[in-house]
């Protein structure tokens, strides 16, 4: 029943966050999306080093002026400094790629000459490598320092998947399948591992050379590429829409209706985002007041910022299509769940960064929609 990384020509990913979920577990969000604002000033992390540096809306306040940048600027991951950098080493075939292999005690330091002074937002692809089964965790120095609060907290997870297929008892019982981790490479900006700031950081780097520094605070990790990007902007719904082919009767899909279930997800960032039942309510499906039957994920393991479910997915045709959501959050009376919505690894317009389900002890099925309860559309790609 019922949000990169796999192949967008024959899939249209939802990296969860949304989209078909069944349950969702409150992460008490606030009513005003703004983060910045009801936590101006406080410093949310705990750790020794940020007791020393300013919050990350300090660090805005200090760069407000800044432009952001319009170029690229690729690290050559390679080219580390091996004076001020160790428990690090190259590997020439790591999963089909050359690679650095930061362990689990490593620091990292590249020298990085950018051209364009201004504000970016740092690109990395990375995998992990098979070791406690948790998320690996960095500090940032940019030129010696920690930029802000948050940068000494930054959190990559893994990758999970069921291994192998549901199973039955011999009472005809499902049982979930065991969960595996999957090594796949990564491509994320750096963002708040609290959940405080939607957005990915937006760091200052000033014109001329400039060191970036990893230092590891938990688990090893494996780097494929670095690169400083242009800050990330996000399509109103007008725009998105003029980007593809116009809306008609024949490419809206309304006569295609796809369903994927909940259960039945394809990657998951954390172990205990597994499939699991429902028999208070026959809207959930599949339904078996006898036996249990898997037919929803997400739950009360769903509550930390940043998990995501991914669940992939065939169109029949290229076109418009519009998605509903069966899910319930009964978890906290009066508060909001908030979820994001990717498609094919990146969210198509601003409105969909933070889309709020409210409580209800029932199941409902929730169309993404505008203020006005107009249903958007997505153009997805067969």
């Amino acid at each position: 029943m019922l949000g990169i990384k796999i192949n967008k020509k024959v899939r249209n990913i939802l990296i969860a966050i949304l989209v078909i979920i069944l349950v969702f577990v409150l992460f008490s969000l606030f009513p005003d999306k703004n983060f910045r604002k009801k936590y101006e000033g406080i410093d949310l992390s705990t750790s020794a080093v940020s007791s020393h540096v300013k919050s990350y809306t300090e660090y805005q306040d200090e760069f407000e002026g800044a432009k952001s940048a319009s170029s690229i600027v690729n690290v050559d991951i390679f080219a580390y400094d091996s004076g001020n950098s160790y428990g690090v080493h190259d590997e020439e075939n790591y999963y089909n790629k050359k690679v650095v292999f930061t362990d689990d005690k490593s620091y990292v330091s590249w020298n990085v000459n950018v051209e364009e002074e201004g504000l970016y937002n740092i690109e990395m692809e990375y995998i992990a490598t098979p070791s406690r089964n948790v998320d690996m965790e960095r500090i940032l120095y940019i030129n010696g320092a920690v930029p802000f609060s948050g940068a000494d907290v930054l959190s990559f997870s893994r990758l999970w998947k069921d291994e192998g297929d549901v199973k039955y008892d011999n009472q005809g019982n499902q049982i979930r399948p065991v969960q595996v981790e999957s090594f796949a490479y990564q491509t994320v900006r750096y963002k708040s591992d609290l959940g405080y700031e939607i957005d990915p950081y937006k760091f200052y780097l000033k014109k001329g050379m400039n060191t970036l520094s990893l230092e590891s605070t938990n688990e090893p990790m494996v780097i494929s590429s670095l690169r400083l990007v242009p800050v990330k902007k996000y399509d109103t719904y007008d725009a998105y829409v003029a980007k593809y082919p116009a809306m008609n009767a024949s490419n809206s899909g309304k006569d295609i209706k796809i369903k994927i279930q909940g259960e039945d997800s394809a990657l998951r960032s954390d172990p205990s985002l597994f499939a699991r039942y429902d028999r208070s309510s026959a809207i959930s499906e599949p339904y078996n007041v006898k036996t249990t039957v898997l037919n929803y994920s997400g739950g009360d393991s769903w509550k930390s910022p940043g998990q995501w479910i991914e669940w992939d997915f065939d169109v029949p045709e290229d076109g418009w299509y519009t998605i509903t959501v069966q899910g319930r959050q009964l978890y906290q009376r009066g508060s909001v769940s908030c979820r994001s919505l990717y498609i094919d690894g990146e969210i198509p317009i601003s409105d969909v960064k933070a889309i709020e389900f409210k409580y209800n002890t029932d199941w409902k099925s929730v169309t993404v929609c505008d203020s006005e309860k107009q249903p958007y559309n997505f153009y997805l790609s067969k």
